[in-house]
Protein backbone atom coordinates (compact mmCIF):
# COMPACT_ATOMS: atom_id res chain seq x y z
CA UNK A 1 0.00 0.00 0.00
CA UNK A 2 1.43 3.44 -0.87
CA UNK A 3 3.09 5.39 2.13
CA UNK A 4 1.00 8.21 3.23
CA UNK A 5 3.01 11.63 3.53
CA UNK A 6 1.66 14.62 5.54
CA UNK A 7 1.59 16.34 8.83
CA UNK A 8 0.11 14.02 11.33
CA UNK A 9 0.74 15.89 14.48
CA UNK A 10 0.74 18.47 16.30
CA UNK A 11 4.67 18.06 17.03
CA UNK A 12 5.25 17.81 13.30
CA UNK A 13 2.78 20.64 12.28
CA UNK A 14 5.43 22.85 15.54
CA UNK A 15 9.03 21.37 13.72
CA UNK A 16 7.90 22.41 9.78
CA UNK A 17 6.86 26.03 11.15
CA UNK A 18 9.88 26.79 13.33
CA UNK A 19 11.98 25.00 9.84
CA UNK A 20 9.95 27.60 7.81
CA UNK A 21 10.94 30.21 10.20
CA UNK A 22 14.90 29.32 10.18
CA UNK A 23 14.68 29.66 6.64
CA UNK A 24 13.25 32.81 5.91
CA UNK A 25 15.69 34.36 8.76
CA UNK A 26 18.31 33.07 7.82
CA UNK A 27 17.48 34.12 4.60
CA UNK A 28 17.33 37.60 5.32
CA UNK A 29 19.85 37.99 7.47
CA UNK A 30 22.57 37.57 4.20
CA UNK A 31 23.19 41.14 3.15
CA UNK A 32 21.48 41.66 -0.49
CA UNK A 33 23.87 41.96 -3.20
CA UNK A 34 23.51 42.09 -6.96
CA UNK A 35 25.59 42.49 -10.22
CA UNK A 36 24.68 46.43 -9.71
CA UNK A 37 26.95 45.96 -6.57
CA UNK A 38 29.51 44.71 -8.18
CA UNK A 39 32.49 46.39 -10.61
CA UNK A 40 33.37 45.39 -13.99
CA UNK A 41 36.30 44.01 -14.18
CA UNK A 42 39.09 44.18 -17.02
CA UNK A 43 37.56 47.53 -18.07
CA UNK A 44 39.73 50.38 -17.98
CA UNK A 45 38.47 53.79 -16.47
CA UNK A 46 39.32 57.23 -16.17
CA UNK A 47 39.04 58.97 -12.66
CA UNK A 48 40.24 62.40 -11.33
CA UNK A 49 40.85 63.09 -7.27
CA UNK A 50 40.04 66.35 -6.10
CA UNK A 51 42.65 67.63 -3.50
CA UNK A 52 44.35 65.75 -1.26
CA UNK A 53 42.87 64.50 1.35
CA UNK A 54 44.99 66.47 4.19
CA UNK A 55 45.09 69.59 1.71
CA UNK A 56 41.27 70.40 2.17
CA UNK A 57 40.02 66.95 0.29
CA UNK A 58 37.66 64.45 1.92
CA UNK A 59 36.86 60.77 1.34
CA UNK A 60 34.26 61.62 -1.62
CA UNK A 61 36.81 64.19 -3.27
CA UNK A 62 40.41 62.37 -2.42
CA UNK A 63 39.12 59.08 -2.30
CA UNK A 64 37.67 56.10 -4.62
CA UNK A 65 35.13 53.31 -4.12
CA UNK A 66 36.06 51.00 -7.00
CA UNK A 67 32.65 49.05 -6.75
CA UNK A 68 30.47 52.85 -7.38
CA UNK A 69 33.02 55.28 -8.44
CA UNK A 70 32.39 58.84 -7.78
CA UNK A 71 30.60 58.20 -4.23
CA UNK A 72 32.39 56.60 -0.99
CA UNK A 73 29.21 55.05 0.64
CA UNK A 74 29.09 54.76 4.23
CA UNK A 75 33.13 56.17 3.71
CA UNK A 76 33.92 52.87 1.85
CA UNK A 77 36.84 53.87 -0.52
CA UNK A 78 39.31 51.64 -1.75
CA UNK A 79 42.13 54.13 -2.53
CA UNK A 80 42.63 57.24 -0.64
CA UNK A 81 45.15 60.09 -2.18
CA UNK A 82 46.66 62.17 0.62
CA UNK A 83 48.95 64.76 1.36
CA UNK A 84 49.21 67.93 3.19
CA UNK A 85 48.96 71.15 1.36
CA UNK A 86 52.81 72.12 0.14
CA UNK A 87 53.92 68.72 0.63
CA UNK A 88 54.27 65.43 -1.18
CA UNK A 89 51.23 63.24 -2.12
CA UNK A 90 51.08 59.20 -1.56
CA UNK A 91 48.26 57.21 -2.05
CA UNK A 92 46.86 54.64 0.75
CA UNK A 93 44.73 51.49 1.11
CA UNK A 94 43.91 50.56 4.46
CA UNK A 95 41.71 52.81 6.87
CA UNK A 96 40.18 50.56 9.73
CA UNK A 97 41.12 48.17 12.16
CA UNK A 98 39.60 45.33 9.93
CA UNK A 99 41.01 46.41 6.38
CA UNK A 100 44.55 45.03 5.61
CA UNK A 101 46.09 46.40 2.32
CA UNK A 102 48.93 46.59 0.18
CA UNK A 103 50.10 49.22 -2.65
CA UNK A 104 53.43 48.03 -5.16
CA UNK A 105 54.33 50.87 -7.65
CA UNK A 106 55.42 48.80 -10.34
CA UNK A 107 57.12 52.08 -12.00
CA UNK A 108 57.19 53.93 -15.51
CA UNK A 109 58.18 51.22 -17.62
CA UNK A 110 54.61 48.86 -16.18
CA UNK A 111 51.54 49.22 -19.04
CA UNK A 112 47.99 49.60 -17.23
CA UNK A 113 46.74 47.11 -20.33
CA UNK A 114 49.68 44.68 -19.48
CA UNK A 115 48.52 44.56 -15.26
CA UNK A 116 46.89 40.90 -14.84
CA UNK A 117 45.91 39.19 -11.53
CA UNK A 118 49.15 37.17 -11.61
CA UNK A 119 51.34 40.40 -13.09
CA UNK A 120 50.19 42.19 -10.11
CA UNK A 121 52.50 40.60 -7.94
CA UNK A 122 55.14 39.72 -10.06
CA UNK A 123 55.14 42.27 -13.36
CA UNK A 124 58.21 41.17 -14.47
CA UNK A 125 56.88 37.19 -14.63
CA UNK A 126 60.49 36.41 -13.56
CA UNK A 127 61.38 34.22 -10.22
CA UNK A 128 62.90 36.37 -7.42
CA UNK A 129 61.22 40.01 -9.16
CA UNK A 130 58.04 40.02 -6.80
CA UNK A 131 56.70 43.45 -6.83
CA UNK A 132 57.37 45.41 -3.28
CA UNK A 133 54.18 45.90 -1.66
CA UNK A 134 53.79 48.72 0.75
CA UNK A 135 51.26 50.06 3.38
CA UNK A 136 51.62 54.04 1.78
CA UNK A 137 53.46 54.57 -1.62
CA UNK A 138 54.67 57.94 -3.01
CA UNK A 139 52.19 59.41 -5.90
CA UNK A 140 54.05 59.93 -8.80
CA UNK A 141 53.00 60.98 -12.30
CA UNK A 142 53.41 58.15 -15.35
CA UNK A 143 53.43 55.15 -12.32
CA UNK A 144 51.41 52.28 -12.63
CA UNK A 145 50.86 50.45 -8.86
CA UNK A 146 48.95 47.47 -8.14
CA UNK A 147 46.47 47.46 -4.66
CA UNK A 148 45.64 44.06 -3.17
CA UNK A 149 42.30 45.33 -0.39
CA UNK A 150 40.56 43.22 1.97
CA UNK A 151 37.93 44.81 3.80
CA UNK A 152 35.53 43.82 7.14
CA UNK A 153 35.40 40.07 7.91
CA UNK A 154 34.66 39.86 11.37
CA UNK A 155 33.13 36.85 12.75
CA UNK A 156 29.43 36.28 10.78
CA UNK A 157 30.43 39.72 8.46
CA UNK A 158 31.04 40.06 5.22
CA UNK A 159 34.33 40.17 3.39
CA UNK A 160 35.63 41.63 0.54
CA UNK A 161 38.82 41.04 -1.61
CA UNK A 162 39.70 43.27 -3.99
CA UNK A 163 42.38 43.42 -6.62
CA UNK A 164 43.55 46.71 -8.95
CA UNK A 165 45.89 48.61 -11.02
CA UNK A 166 45.99 52.04 -11.39
CA UNK A 167 47.84 54.09 -13.88
CA UNK A 168 48.71 57.95 -13.01
CA UNK A 169 48.02 60.43 -15.58
CA UNK A 170 48.20 63.74 -14.26
CA UNK A 171 48.23 65.84 -10.88
CA UNK A 172 48.88 63.60 -8.71
CA UNK A 173 52.52 65.59 -7.46
CA UNK A 174 50.48 68.28 -6.39
CA UNK A 175 48.54 68.40 -3.06
CA UNK A 176 46.44 71.13 -4.35
CA UNK A 177 45.77 69.91 -7.94
CA UNK A 178 43.14 67.62 -9.22
CA UNK A 179 45.30 63.95 -9.65
CA UNK A 180 43.69 62.26 -12.44
CA UNK A 181 44.44 58.57 -13.70
CA UNK A 182 43.25 55.08 -14.94
CA UNK A 183 42.50 52.02 -12.99
CA UNK A 184 40.91 48.38 -13.72
CA UNK A 185 39.44 45.99 -11.31
CA UNK A 186 41.63 42.75 -11.68
CA UNK A 187 39.71 40.54 -9.01
CA UNK A 188 36.35 41.48 -6.71
CA UNK A 189 35.25 39.03 -4.72
CA UNK A 190 32.61 39.56 -1.66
Amino acid sequence: SPRKVGIRTFDDMLRLVVLLLVTILSASALPAWSNDDLPELNKIRRYAFGKAYSCGGSYLLSGLNVASPGSAPGNQIDLLYNGACGSDTDFEASFAGDDFALIADLGTEADLKNVSAHRAFNYKNVAGSDNMFMNTVPAKNGHTYAVLRTEGGGIGAPTTRVLYAFQTVEGCEDPAAHCVFDYAVLSYKV
